[in-house]
């Protein structure tokens, strides 16, 4: 179960993290490409489908943790 969280919450910061790289690309260092790399190379598979989505431009993401897709 928490392990599940954890994994949630990871993608949902890799998430948030890939919404100011686009805004502020300059701005940013890299270390924070460096921090969605390592998204993509989560532990769960889910995390890794979805973070690897986001960066192409598409999909819907994790829903509520559970790992399903939405919609």
């Amino acid at each position: 179960m928490w392990a599940v969280c954890r994994a949630h919450l990871r993608y949902t910061a890799a998430r948030c993290l890939l919404h100011l790289a686009r805004r502020y690309d300059s701005r940013l260092g890299s270390a924070a490409y460096t921090a969605l790399a390592l998204a993509m190379q989560d532990p769960y598979m889910e995390v890794r489908r979805d973070v690897g989505d986001k960066v192409s431009g598409g999909g819907a993401g994790m829903c509520g943790g559970c790992g399903e897709e939405a919609g």
